[in-house]
């Protein structure tokens, strides 16, 4: 027995049809939101951690150029203390 398809029973089944595809796309909404989500929480952690090392290298830069200054201004003086041992030598 064949059932009769009437224009108001194949109206019935594409709006179905279309209520069903709804619920997919907004279960895949969901979960593409989900997952983007994750991502740019991971992106973020990342760059916290890479902002993180950055200032640990620039702070160990600063240490670097303070210590070279310090040398370059300890060296000074040794050369200068040992000129006035020189010139002293001579005076006296």
């Amino acid at each position: 027995m064949k059932k009769k398809i009437t224009l108001e029973n194949l109206a019935q089944m594409v709006a179905k049809g279309f209520i069903q595809m709804d619920k997919r796309f907004d279960s895949m909404e969901k979960k593409f939101k989900n997952r983007i989500d994750k991502l740019s929480d991971k992106t973020d952690r990342h760059f916290n951690n890479v902002d993180q090392r950055m200032d640990i290298i620039e702070s160990d830069v600063k240490d670097i150029k303070y210590n070279r200054m310090h040398y370059a201004y300890v060296t000074d003086v040794n050369k200068l203390e040992k000129r006035v041992g020189v010139l002293e030598k001579k005076i006296s």
